[in-house]
């Protein structure tokens, strides 16, 4: 999910995809969010418990459980969280890593002139 503030209360609106957001979590299939929307739409409803997470600095004093909110980047399990445009890039190689491996990550951070 991707992150802003207007964006993030729009999602933080959305039925239909809180719903979604729940069936992946309930699923233990992978869901992640950067920028306002860990803060904003998934601390609200409950779709942080027990999961440790990072969001916009801004937006810190609104996790529950912040001790991991100075990380850029969090996968805790089937959630991957980040702190904003600034980290965007590390957000989605810990997707590709997740999805793909390890290996391949890091072949695209090479190629990327990442690492």
């Amino acid at each position: 999910m991707v992150g802003g503030l207007g964006g993030a209360q729009a999602f933080a609106n959305s039925v239909k995809l809180i719903s979604l957001l729940k069936q992946q979590a309930e699923s233990n299939k992978l869901y992640g969010a950067i920028c306002a929307s860990p803060a904003i739409v998934l601390e609200p409803h409950d779709l942080l418990k027990g999961k440790k997470a990072t969001c916009h600095p801004s937006m810190f004093e609104k996790l529950s459980d912040k001790s991991e909110s100075n990380n850029r980047v969090v996968v805790d399990g089937n959630l991957i969280t980040s702190q904003g445009p600034g980290t965007a890039m590390e957000f989605a190689l810990s997707i590709v890593e997740k999805l793909y491996g390890r290996n391949r990550a890091m072949e695209l951070a090479r190629m990327m002139v990442f690492v």
